[in-house]
């Protein structure tokens, strides 16, 4: 068996064996489908579908492009119909596609700042409703537009050379300046939560850590986010986000410039509790809830400027609140560039 080889079996059984730990950090906390994951700093390096805990060197500008698509397990005509008959009016969404811009700045050896901005498409957003002893699906069609800007911070507040661990916290607030007036086919106003922005600001606060071992690293995250209320007297759940994972590099191929290759293979477990959204002083029952994603994905990086990566995500544990839908499938791909 050669030498690559060993290695190789080596560093995943590191990682296997680590996993239980970090699942247990993570599963005191659990997620929900239809919000886009967002991430800080250099995705040229650390988990994908969660904060890192590495902030950029000194100068260094990071920009990052990535899709996220989320599969969801939507309800048929019928399905809604009967919802409607009693006046549930639980929405069914086919999908939903999230476009992520984001920019990361390096300001001193520990501190990164950064912006994202998401475009949000939401596909063939359903209902069922009871229209005088008629009871009908209403298509809302598929709204799409620019969702909230949000500015976050990581400042590295430990970084033990010796044990190969740091920890960063992190914070971000969220600015309204999202669609927040998308309308449905027939000109009615689409319910605020399955529009682009929200109206509110909302603040999020957190930490990740990481621990290198011998050829592979382990990370794990934890962020709260506090909701305020937006528009329309809305003002959806607070949320809980946090990932836990470990990335190992497979292949290294020495060379000049985009030949010079780095593959590194990713596994992930990903979640999110969300509250339920409140409405004028009530409560939407079919809102919220806990979903957990296993997510194994890959990173290569040509030379020192370029990465490409992806991972999906599939649910281990999907338990929304009242009859919102489940989620199928969740796939993240990007291409991330530093200068």
């Amino acid at each position: 068996m050669s030498t690559s080889v060993r290695r190789f079996g080596h560093s995943l059984c590191a990682m296997i064996s680590a996993v239980p730990l970090w699942v247990l950090v993570g599963l005191v906390s659990p997620a929900v489908a239809d919000h886009p994951t967002v991430t800080v700093g250099d995705d040229a390096t650390g988990p994908i579908g969660f904060f890192g805990s590495s902030p950029l060197p000194v100068g260094r500008t990071s920009a990052s492009l990535r899709f996220e698509h989320i599969d969801l397990d939507r309800y048929s005509d019928e399905v809604l119909e009967a919802f409607g008959a009693v006046d549930n009016h639980a929405h069914s969404i086919d999908s939903t596609l999230i476009t992520h811009l984001s920019l990361a700045h390096g300001v001193s050896p520990d501190l990164t700042i950064g912006l994202h901005v998401p475009f949000i498409r939401r596909e063939n957003v359903r209902s069922g409703h009871d229209n005088g002893g008629t009871v009908e699906v209403e298509n809302d069609g598929s709204p799409e537009g620019i969702g909230d800007l949000q500015l976050f911070g990581m400042y590295r507040v430990m970084r033990d050379s010796d044990r190969s661990v740091e920890l960063s916290v992190i914070g971000g607030v969220k600015i309204p300046t999202g669609e927040t007036e998308e309308k449905s086919p027939s000109g009615e106003l689409i319910g605020l939560e399955h529009q682009p922005g929200t109206g509110s600001v909302d603040f999020t606060l957190g930490a990740a850590a990481s621990k290198r071992l011998r050829d592979a690293t382990l990370h794990a995250s934890a962020l709260g986010t506090l909701t305020t209320e937006g528009d329309r007297n809305t003002e959806l759940g607070d949320r809980l986000a946090w990932g836990v994972g470990a990335s190992m590099p497979v292949l290294r191929t020495a060379g000049r410039g985009l030949s010079d290759l780095a593959v590194e293979f990713t596994l992930e477990l990903t979640g999110e509790i969300e509250g339920k959204v409140d409405e004028n002083g009530s409560k939407d029952r079919n809102s919220g809830g806990n979903l957990v994603l296993f997510a194994p994905g890959f990173r290569v990086t040509a030379g020192q400027n370029l990465s490409i990566f992806g991972s999906v995500g599939f649910p281990v544990v999907d338990d929304p609140n009242g009859d919102d839908h489940e989620t199928d499938l969740r796939v993240i791909v990007g291409v991330s560039t530093s200068f």
